[in-house]
C-alpha cells in the first residue's frame, strides 16, 4: 500500500511538473506566438478544423447544423477561436481554456470568446462542464502536452451532446515507434499513434467521421 501511494504521489508531481512548465513556456511566448506561427511556420490548424466543422454540419440537417456552445481547449491567443467565430458567427457561446495567462490576455483583446479560464484542459472538462451540454469540443495542437489521453477521451464523451463533435489534432507516431501509443519526442512534444487513438475513440463510443494526416506547420521549425 504505502509503495502504491508513493508511486501515485510521485506521478502527480510530475503532472504538477509539467502543467507549469508549460505554462511558463507560453507565458514567454505569447508576445511573439502569433506572428511565429502564421507568418514563418504558415500554421493552418484553425482553418482547417472551421472548414472541417462547416463541412460535417453542412451533413447534419436535423441536428448541430447551429451549434450553440464550443469548448476550445488550449485557445492560446485565439486563432482558432476566431476562425470559429467567423464560422459561426456572434450566436455560439465560445469558451476558451488555457494554462497560460498571458496568452489568455492576448486571446480577451479580439474580443472572440463570450469567457475565458485559466485552467488546465482535464480539470476544466472535469469540474466545470456539465454533461452533454457542449456541441463542439475543440483541442487545437495541444493534446501534444498530454501524454495519457485517456481521461481526456472520458470527459469528451461525457460533456458532449449526443451527436456532438471532437475536433483536435496530435502529432502521428508510428505504431512500430511508440509504447503504449505514444513517444515523447525530443522536441518536448507527445506524439500518439492512429492505432491508440482510434482505440480511444471506440472504448469511449466515439465514432471517427474523419482523420486525416496533414503538416500543419513548415517542418523542421
Amino acid at each position: 500500500m504505502a509503495a502504491t501511494w508513493i508511486a501515485r504521489a510521485q506521478q502527480l508531481t510530475a503532472q504538477a511538473r509539467h502543467r507549469l512548465e508549460v505554462e511558463e513556456e507560453f507565458d514567454e511566448y505569447a508576445e511573439e506566438f502569433e506572428e511565429h506561427l502564421v507568418t514563418v511556420l504558415d500554421y493552418k490548424l484553425p482553418e482547417i478544423l472551421a472548414t472541417k466543422l462547416a463541412h460535417h454540419a453542412s451533413l447534419e440537417s436535423e441536428h448541430l447544423a447551429q451549434p450553440r456552445r464550443v469548448v476550445d481547449l488550449g485557445c492560446g491567443t485565439g486563432l482558432c477561436g476566431r476562425a470559429i467565430r467567423r464560422l459561426l458567427g456572434e450566436s455560439v457561446e465560445l469558451i476558451g481554456v488555457d494554462l497560460s495567462a498571458c496568452m489568455l490576455a492576448r486571446a480577451k483583446e479580439d474580443g472572440a470568446y463570450d469567457a475565458l479560464f485559466q485552467r488546465d484542459l482535464l480539470a476544466h472538462l472535469e469540474r466545470h462542464e456539465r454533461a452533454e451540454a457542449v456541441d463542439v469540443l475543440l483541442a487545437a495542437d495541444v493534446l501534444i502536452y498530454v501524454e495519457h489521453l485517456e481521461k481526456v477521451f472520458r470527459e469528451a464523451h461525457r460533456v458532449l451532446k449526443r451527436g456532438g463533435w471532437f475536433l483536435f489534432s496530435t502529432e502521428l507516431a508510428l505504431d512500430t515507434e511508440v509504447t503504449e501509443g505514444r513517444v515523447v519526442r525530443e522536441s518536448g512534444r507527445i506524439a500518439h499513434s492512429r492505432g491508440y487513438i482510434e482505440a480511444l475513440a471506440s472504448e469511449h463510443s466515439l465514432a471517427v467521421l474523419e482523420a486525416e494526416t496533414i503538416p500543419l506547420r513548415i517542418v523542421g521549425a
